[in-house]
C-alpha cells in the first residue's frame, strides 16, 4: 500500500511544473496538462470503534522543537506542516478530542516522566521523547506494552514492518515509531549524488545501478576514486577540492544501513539475545571502508570526530557522493541549486539480500499511569492511521516537489528507501552501555581496521545489558 500511495503521488508529480526550495507553485493555465489522480477510494481503513469523547484533551509530552513533527494547529501553506494539521484534525473530529501539549525541557531528561509515574498521575497520554532515553527508561517499567493496547493493530499497513519488527521483542513492544510522525523520515539516511559531477566524468547512473542490483561498496568506491580536483592548487587535499567522496559528521545509522543489527533474537517467541560478533558481514564491511576511506585516494575526505557539518560540503557544489540524512541534506541542496540525486546507501557486497535505510527518530511511549487504556489504543493507532495517509505522501512530495517533479527515479528510490526504513533496537541501548557497541562500531573500527579489539572490548558490558533487556522481557509487567 505504501507502494500504491508513492507511486500515485508521484504520477501527479510527473506531470507537475518543477517548483522552488519546497514552496507550491500553481501551473499556469495554459499547460494543457491534467494533473489530476485518480485515488483509491477501498483503501484499508484501521477497525475502530465509533467513540464520542466530548472535547476530552490527548496529550503529548516533549520537547518544544519536537512538536513540529507531530502536531500543529495552524496551516501555512508549507506541504508537510499543513499536512500535520490535516491528519490532526482527521482524529479531532473523529473522536470529537482536542490535542494538548506538554512541554520538557530537554527530551533526554527522564525527571519529569518518573516523578509523573512514581506519583501514579495520570498527567499525560502518550510522550514523544530522545530514542536512546526512551530505550533505557522502558526498562524501569515505565511504559505499556503497545501490543497490549486495545485496537493497536502494528502489523497494518500503516506501521513501518521494519521498525515493528526491529522494536519488538517476544512479542512486546514499549515504544514505537511510525507515521504519526515524519521525524524518522527527515532522519533517513540516503546516499546523495552530484548529478553534473557524474556527466561530467562519464559516470554510470545510480539510479540503473540500483535497478540492476550492482550498487555496492565496490562500486561507488571506484566511482569516487576517479573524482578529484585541486581547486586551489596548493598541491594538498582538503576540504575545499573537488571530491569524489566526503563525509565530515558522526555515522549515525550507517550499521543499519548495510543491514547489520548487532543484537539478534533467538526466536520470535523468545526474549534471549545473542550477540552477533562472528558475523563475517561486518569484517567485510569495515574492510572495504578502510579500503576505500584510507587507501590513500584524494579523492576521499572522511572525519567522523569533526564538529563541523559535512553536508555543507556537499551544497557547496564540489562533492560528488556523500552519506546524509533525507530531511537534512535536500533542504541545503534545493537552496543551493544543487542538480542531485537519491539514491539507498549501497549494499555491502552481492551477498547483502536488500537495501536498508537506517533512521533515528524521538520515539513514543505510553506511561502506565493511564487510565483509559482504550482511549488510548483507539486515538493512537487513529494517529498511525493518519500520518499514513496524509504525512508519509506529503513528505515525499516535500522531497520530490524541491527538485524531482520531473524526474521518476527519484521517486521510485525514496519509495525503496522508505520501504526499507529501519531503527536499530542494539542502537537504542547505546546510552545504556554506555557508548553501545551499535553505535560506536563504524567510527571506531574503520580508521585501523580492528574490529576484533573492538569486539572484544564491548562483549562483556553488552551481554550483561543484553541479560537485563532478557530479564526484563521476559518477567510480567
Amino acid at each position: 500500500m505504501i507502494k500504491k500511495i508513492l507511486c500515485l503521488f508521484l504520477a501527479g508529480l510527473m506531470l507537475a511544473s518543477v517548483v522552488a526550495c519546497g514552496e507550491p507553485e500553481e501551473a499556469p493555465d495554459d499547460t494543457g496538462v491534467n494533473t489530476t489522480v485518480e485515488v483509491d477510494t477501498a483503501e484499508v481503513k484501521p477497525n475502530l470503534p465509533e467513540k464520542n469523547y466530548k472535547g476530552d484533551t490527548f496529550t503529548v509530552l516533549g520537547a518544544s522543537d519536537a512538536f513540529k513533527y507531530v502536531l500543529s494547529s495552524k496551516t501555512n501553506g508549507e506541504v508537510v506542516n499543513d499536512a500535520v494539521v490535516e491528519a490532526n484534525l482527521s482524529v479531532s473530529n473523529q473522536f470529537n478530542i482536542k490535542f494538548g501539549t506538554l512541554t520538557i525541557e530537554n527530551d533526554m531528561d527522564t525527571g519529569m516522566i518518573q516523578g509523573f509515574i512514581m506519583a501514579g498521575d495520570d498527567v499525560y497520554d502518550v510522550a514523544y521523547l530522545h530514542d536512546c532515553t526512551t530505550a533505557t527508561a522502558s526498562l524501569q517499567g515505565w511504559f505499556l506494552n503497545i501490543n497490549d493496547l486495545p485496537y493497536m493493530d502494528t502489523s497494518a499497513q500503516w506501521w513501518p514492518q521494519f521498525t515493528v519488527d526491529s522494536l519488538t521483542l517476544n512479542g512486546k513492544m514499549y515504544y514505537y515509531s511510525n507515521y504519526a510522525s515524519y521525524q524518522s523520515l527527515a532522519w533517513t539516511r540516503a546516499c546523495f549524488f552530484n548529478q553534473k559531477l557524474l556527466t561530467e566524468y562519464r559516470l554510470e547512473s545510480p539510479y540503473d545501478l540500483v535497478r540492476n542490483d550492482s550498487w555496492n561498496l565496490d562500486k561507488i568506491t571506484e566511482m569516487s576514486t576517479s573524482i578529484y580536483n585541486d581547486l586551489n592548487g596548493d598541491g594538498i587535499q582538503d576540504k575545499t577540492d573537488l571530491l569524489g567522496f566526503a563525509f565530515v559528521a558522526y555515522p549515525y545509522g550507517w550499521l543499519e544501513s548495510f543491514g547489520i543489527e548487532m543484537y539478534q533474537k533467538e526466536a520470535a517467541d523468545s526474549a534471549v539475545l545473542l550477540l552477533d560478533t562472528s558475523n563475517e558481514r561486518s569484517y567485510t564491511l569495515i574492510d572495504k571502508l578502510h579500503t576505500w576511506f584510507y587507501s590513500g585516494s584524494d579523492s576521499v575526505y572522511v572525519d567522523f570526530l569533526e564538529s563541523s557539518d559535512g553536508n555543507q560540503m556537499f551544497a557547496e557544489d564540489h562533492v560528488a557522493f556523500t552519506f546524509a540524512a533525507v530531511g537534512e541534506l535536500a533542504p541545503m541542496s534545493v537552496e543551493a541549486n544543487i542538480d542531485y540525486g537519491i539514491v539507498p546507501i549501497p549494499k555491502i557486497d552481492k551477498n547483502q539480500e536488500d537495501y536498508y535505510a537506517g533512521c533515528n527518530d524521538r520515539l513514543f511511549s505510553v506511561p502506565n499511569t493511564v487510565k483509559d487504556q482504550e482511549q488510548i489504543g483507539i486515538v493512537l493507532e487513529a494517529m498511525a492511521y493518519a500520518g499514513y495517509k496524509y504525512l508519509l505522501p506529503a513528505y515525499c512530495e516535500k522531497t520530490l516537489q524541491t527538485r524531482f517533479a520531473t524526474d521518476p527515479d527519484c521517486g521510485e528510490m525514496l519509495n525503496l528507501i522508505f520501504e526499507k526504513q529501519v531503527i536499530s533496537f542494539a542502537y537504542l541501548f547505546a546510552n545504556a552501555v554506555p557508548s553501545g557497541i551499535q553505535y560506536r562500531f563504524i567510527a571506531d573500527t574503520v580508521k585501523y581496521n580492528k574490529v576484533a579489539s573492538f569486539y572484544k572490548s564491548k562483549e562483556r558490558p553488552e551481554k550483561r545489558l543484553m541479560q537485563k533487556i532478557t530479564e526484563f522481557y521476559e518477567a510480567e509487567q
